[in-house]
Parts: C-alpha cells; sequence; structure tokens
C-alpha cells in the first residue's frame, strides 16, 4: 500500500486563511461542502443569509455559491463586497433607504445581465449596456458589441423607449428565462452600533427581501455577524421577516476534520501523479487523510491518576488531531489554518515530516494575543469594554464556579462602566457571563464521574444564565488559546505537556 506524504514547506498544502482572496483553482479543489451549501444554490429560495463570527466561512461558503452558480447556462451570477454597493445618500429615514439600496441592487444587475447579453438592438437592451458600461460589467464598449453580436433571439422584448432599469430588468430577464444572483459579502463590515450602521445594514436587508419578491428573477445570497444581528435585530421590526431565511454556521470536531482532510486530499491529488487514478486517495477517511500530515493520536488533557506515584507520562489521554486542533482554533476554519500553517513551520525547523503536539502549541502565547485581538475587534460595537473585560482575567484561574466568575466580575469589572447592546442600563455580572458565553471567550463545562466532561458552546446551551441563575452545574472555562496569553495562573497545568 501507497504511504502518502505531504510537503509541510509547501505554502498551498493548507490553503490561504482569506478564503476570498484564494486562487481559483485551489480553492475549488479543496473547498468542503456541508450540508448547509446546497440550500445556497437551491433557486427556489430567493434570499439566504449565512450569519456566522469572523472566520467561521461564510466568505467561503458565498464564494463556493458563486463560483457554483457560474456553472449553470441560465444564471447570471454577480459578486461583490458590499461597501462597493452602498448608496452614497443613505439617511436617518428607514423607507428612503430601503428605496435607495433597491435603486443600487437594480443597477448591478441590470448592469450584470447587461454584461451578458447577446440580443437583438432594442431600448432595453441599449439600456442594460449603458448600465453594464458605467458599472464596468462590459469589457467592450456598448455600440461595439452590440453591432458586433447583433442577432434575433426568442421573446425579443419591445421597445420602450428610454429603459427603467427595473422594468428593462424584468423584461429582459423574464423573456429569455434568466436568473440574476447577487453574491453580497461582508455586509456589516466596520459596523458599530450606532443609528446610522443599524439603519444602514437594516434596510439593505429588507431591500434585499422586498427585490427578490418583486422581481421573480433576481435572487439574493450574503451574510452578516450573530453580534450585528443581535444588536440590529431588537431595534428594527421588519428584520422578523428576514429571519426565516438566516442559515447560523457553527463548526464540529468531524465537520473541521472534514476540511482539514479535504486540503490534504487536494495536496495529494495535486502531487501525487498517476496515483490519483487508483481512487485510493479519495477511499481515505477524515482522519486516515489528517493522520498523513498529523502524529495521530496525540496527547491531549489528562486522566484520572488514581494510584500514587502513577507515572505522569501514563495519565495523558490521547485523542485525534482534529479534537486537539479544534479545541486550540475554537472551532474557526479560519483560526485552524493559520495554527496549521505557523505549526508546519514548526515541524519543518525540527526536521519531521508530520505536525506533532509540540508543534501546534509552541506558539500559542502569540496566537492566543492574536486571537484576543480578533475578539475585541469583532465584538467591541456589542461592548465598548470587552478589552477591559478579557484582560481582567489576566494572571487568574482558567475555570471558575459561577459564583466564584461573579465575584471576580465584581471586585474587577464593576464600576467600569460597562455597556452590552440590546441591554438597559449596567448589566449584571450574570449578563456579563452570557455575554462573554456568547462570543466565545468562556465555555461551559460539564464534568463526570470518572473524569470525562464535556464542553457546551453557546449555541449547544443558549438558555445558560438566562433567567439570571441557572447553570445546570457548569463550570465556565477559558479556552486552551488564550491561556497563555493571559497567563492564566494554572496554564500550564491543564495543557498535556
Amino acid at each position: 500500500m501507497k504511504t502518502w506524504k505531504v510537503d509541510l514547506s509547501d505554502e498551498q498544502l493548507f490553503g490561504n486563511e482569506m478564503a476570498e482572496d484564494e486562487e481559483e483553482s485551489l480553492f475549488s479543489a479543496y473547498a468542503y461542502e456541508r450540508s448547509e451549501f446546497t440550500s445556497f444554490i437551491d433557486s427556489s429560495a430567493k434570499l439566504k443569509v449565512v450569519r456566522a463570527y469572523k472566520g467561521e466561512g461564510k466568505s467561503a461558503l458565498l464564494r463556493w455559491t458563486f463560483l457554483r452558480l457560474k456553472t449553470f447556462k441560465n444564471v447570471i451570477a454577480h459578486s461583490a463586497y458590499a461597501s462597493s454597493l452602498v448608496p452614497s445618500a443613505l439617511s436617518t429615514s428607514e423607507p428612503l433607504c430601503v428605496r435607495l439600496w433597491k435603486e443600487a441592487f437594480i443597477r448591478v444587475a441590470a448592469g450584470a445581465l447587461g454584461a451578458r447579453i447577446d440580443f437583438k438592438f432594442s431600448d432595453d437592451v441599449v439600456g442594460l449596456r449603458e448600465e453594464a458600461d458605467r458599472g464596468g460589467f462590459a469589457e467592450r464598449g456598448f455600440v461595439s458589441a452590440i453591432l458586433a453580436r447583433l442577432k434575433d433571439i426568442p421573446g425579443k422584448p419591445e421597445l420602450a423607449g428610454l429603459a427603467d432599469p427595473l422594468q428593462a430588468l424584468r423584461r429582459v430577464a423574464g423573456a429569455n428565462d434568466v436568473q440574476i444572483w447577487l453574491v453580497i459579502d461582508d455586509l456589516d463590515e466596520n459596523f458599530r452600533d450606532t443609528e446610522e450602521d443599524g439603519i444602514r445594514i437594516a434596510t439593505a436587508l429588507v431591500a434585499m427581501r422586498q427585490l427578490s419578491n418583486e422581481v421573480k428573477e433576481v435572487r439574493f445570497r450574503t451574510s452578516i455577524r450573530p453580534s450585528t444581528w443581535a444588536i440590529i435585530k431588537r431595534k428594527f421590526e421588519a428584520l422578523s421577516k428576514i429571519e426565516p431565511y438566516v442559515v447560523d454556521l457553527q463548526w464540529t470536531k468531524d465537520e473541521l476534520e472534514g476540511m482539514l482532510a479535504a486540503r490534504v486530499k487536494a495536496f495529494l491529488r495535486r502531487n501525487s501523479g498517476v496515483a490519483v487514478a487508483s481512487g485510493k486517495i479519495d477511499s481515505l477517511s477524515p482522519r486516515q487523510a489528517v493522520s498523513i500530515g498529523f502524529d495521530d493520536p496525540m496527547p491531549w488533557g489528562k486522566k484520572e491518576v488514581e494510584k500514587a506515584g502513577a507515572d505522569i507520562e501514563d495519565s495523558d489521554k490521547h485523542r485525534a488531531p482534529a479534537v486537539v486542533i479544534a479545541s486550540l482554533c475554537r472551532y474557526r476554519p479560519r483560526w485552524m489554518v493559520e495554527l496549521c500553517k505557523a505549526a508546519a513551520k514548526s515541524a519543518v525547523k525540527r526536521r519531521s515530516d508530520k505536525i506533532g503536539l509540540d508543534d501546534l502549541t509552541k506558539n500559542l502565547e502569540g496566537f492566543g494575543r492574536t486571537r484576543i485581538d480578533d475578539l475585541i475587534a469583532e465584538f467591541r460595537a456589542q461592548c465598548e469594554r470587552i478589552e477591559l473585560i478579557i484582560h481582567s482575567f489576566k494572571g487568574k484561574s482558567n475555570i471558575f464556579k459561577t459564583d466564584e466568575i461573579v465575584r471576580h466580575l465584581k471586585n474587577n469589572v464593576s464600576g467600569k462602566d460597562v455597556r452590552i447592546a440590546g441591554l438597559s442600563g449596567r448589566p449584571s455580572e450574570t449578563e456579563i457571563i452570557r455575554f462573554l458565553f456568547q462570543v466565545g471567550f468562556i465555555t461551559a463545562r460539564r464534568d463526570f464521574v470518572g473524569g470525562d466532561y464535556r464542553h457546551y458552546s453557546f449555541f449547544d446551551e443558549p438558555s445558560l444564565l438566562a433567567d439570571g441563575a441557572s447553570d445546570l452545574g457548569v463550570s465556565w472555562e477559558i479556552p486552551s488559546c488564550f491561556r497563555q496569553a493571559l497567563q492564566l495562573s494554572n496554564q500550564a497545568g491543564r495543557m498535556p505537556r
């Protein structure tokens, strides 16, 4: 049987942390298709919004959607960042902002359609080609393109004078059985909890829903962060009609393992020549594929040592590498890629052809500081004092009972004028705990008899402390990736080695 190997020094092995920046053929080779992905290319769904935190795959899903849409003959897909579409005259009037957003979307859709049509000369087509030229969608000028490709098609729209983009869009797309999909990324880029930003995001979503109902040929796919949604949902009643079209994206250990395996397999296909035809690469299980580049198993966590004097080396639990990686990257794909690339460099330096536990944990202090900075940047709009709250744990324990973390917050955070969006007045200590739980700075942990335990994310147990009291007996643990950066008092004891 062939012994598979990967080149840990190859920069393309784990791909680009930013899916939108990856070279198209490479991205397509390793893109991991989750079950939710198919709903994003379902033409019966006029609007879909992926809701996930930074680094959890929003841009990857939207790019995958765009690339798949390009393979359908009757689909015209256009991908853009929301910042490039924002109307210049947005105001504090919600109805006016909705109208301005709809006009912006109509012109983008018209331009995308105009760039693709090979239709006979008509005023509708003239108008659409002008929109295409104005928006930079067409490669050549309108007149030369039309004259070069002058021909009849079935269902040619009637002449209608100077084209209204909306009406022309309806006539030309409808007459030719064409769907126009607008894939809009980073809808809430640089969002802050201000009236202007709230109106900008909320009215964009409302405009998408209304326009997709008004023009049956138009579809929208976009993204938003849960923190942004939590802020604007409380302020804009119209968003209750958007909720049914929202898809939450969270990752399990098995899904992250599948994603990592897809990148390893893509590397093998690019570098294994005729061996690819054997089908053996495709037959590898996710764990088998990951173990080609990582030590398997890895020591992670501690067993209960019942006998005095037991060898500490024998007290290690051994887990699949995906368990360790998922724990260290907090189940965020982008963090996982960054961690694996740094670990690969460490393994190369020690001349190993596989990544070991020490490679993954070698620079956790620097990795953790970057992750903390990510959290602060992502959630400052929801809580201006999040940096103060996080750094209040520096040098403390990594695990707390509820009464212990309440006492910590009273001693170190109370009186610091903390505000959390959506909560009136100063939040209670339990409300701060729920906020830290929601953003992923702490994890709920339940210990079982025999030394086993289980972690729960906010999405697993959103009701914890919802009434200010019920914690269901869990402890609150600061995840591994943050511990060294915060110099937690017992973090050394919690690491496997």
